[in-house]
């Protein structure tokens, strides 16, 4: 039972392809933010008031298939369901959105049931309706 000196088998360094994306799809990174909707919060409501306001991030190219820009509002969704957050255009590769994790609004497990890497819808959350004869 003792210690032989030997070290287990490193990480593949493999490549991964990224997922094939269809129009309206995007790949979902998410982490939590510092201040967010965990329980050590609970009566800090002066401490939770300095959290940041909890946005959905995507890049200029994801942002023009979808037709939303900074200031609209995007829903991410999956079978499971659904989160709806302000937008803000953000550097980053094309076909990713980022949410937080767990802020208010935004409980990507237990709202989406997946978690970063997951292949996610992205929509504009209020479309533009268009009238008859085609002008919005």
């Amino acid at each position: 039972g003792a210690w032989d000196g030997s070290r287990p088998p490193a990480p593949s360094t493999a490549h991964l392809e990224p997922p094939s994306l269809h129009e309206g799809e995007a790949v979902l990174a998410t982490w939590h933010l510092l201040l967010d909707d965990a329980r050590g919060q609970d009566g800090e409501r002066f401490l939770a008031g300095t959290a940041q306001r909890p946005v959905a991030r995507v890049g200029a190219a994801l942002a023009a298939t979808i037709g939303v820009r900074t200031g609209g509002e995007v829903t991410v969704s999956t079978k499971s369901g659904e989160i709806t957050l302000p937008v803000v255009l953000t550097t980053m590769p094309d076909g990713v959105v980022w949410l937080p994790t767990h802020s208010p609004g935004s409980h990507v497990r237990s709202s989406l049931r997946v978690d970063a890497a997951a292949v996610v819808t992205v929509t504009a959350a209020h479309p533009a309706v268009v009238a008859e004869g085609g002008t919005k």
